[in-house]
């Protein structure tokens, strides 16, 4: 039985809490009152972005972010069967990949989870992606971003290859390149002609929204 107290803006708060029974009560509850799917759905998104805030903050870390993943990949769950009925428009299309000789895929599934949730289309070609594998890639889709993970140092000459590989397919006007790793920094950026340095996921998911608007 759901609760009669549930007000509401408490999906928000309740997701924003972390508190993952209260989400889903909420959420029910949004349901069965006959709100709007895309409404909800909005709200949730929200929640998810102030939860970046609070991990920038560093009121939140990683594992709450993942945490975060997981009661919206759940609400995706209940919402299912309305979404099928509605047609919920993606913020646009987003590749990524981690760069070739570097097969780390941590960094680059959180980012993954938090666009998707954010409602990006990701194409995610996964570990150790040749330059050329990325090319293609842009070449298919109908995309403004790409994002390279790299986690070795070692790589950093593959981000290069892949940079100069897309100016020589005559794809770097029509792409906008973020990288990050634990050892990307700024300078990292500067030197391979990457556009975007991204220190963390949110920073992932803040870039996305400042190419996509």
């Amino acid at each position: 039985m759901l609760s009669k107290n549930i007000i509401k803006n408490d999906l928000f708060k309740n997701f924003v809490s972390l508190d993952e029974k209260k989400v889903e009560i909420s959420l029910r509850d949004k349901i069965n009152r006959g709100e709007d799917i895309k409404e909800i759905i909005h709200e949730l998104r929200s929640a998810l972005f102030e939860i970046g805030k609070l991990f920038e903050k560093e009121t939140y870390f990683i594992p709450d972010l993942i945490f975060a993943g997981e009661i919206m990949r759940n609400c995706n769950k209940i919402l299912e069967p309305y979404i099928n009925r509605i047609e919920i428009e993606k913020r646009g299309t987003i590749i990524l990949g981690t760069v070739f000789g570097d097969v780390h895929d941590l960094g680059k599934n959180l980012v993954k989870m938090l666009l998707e949730n954010s409602g990006f289309e990701v194409i995610d070609l996964g570990v150790n992606v040749s330059p050329g594998s990325f090319t293609e890639e842009i070449k298919k889709r109908d995309a403004k971003l790409i994002g390279l993970s790299c986690l070795l140092t070692m790589s950093f000459n593959s981000i290069n290859d892949t940079v100069e590989l897309i100016k020589k397919e005559g794809l770097r006007d029509k792409i906008k390149i973020m990288i990050g790793g634990a050892p990307v920094t700024e300078l990292v950026r500067k030197k391979t002609g990457c556009d975007y340095y991204c220190k963390d996921a949110y920073e992932g998911v803040k870039t996305a929204f400042k190419i996509y608007g």
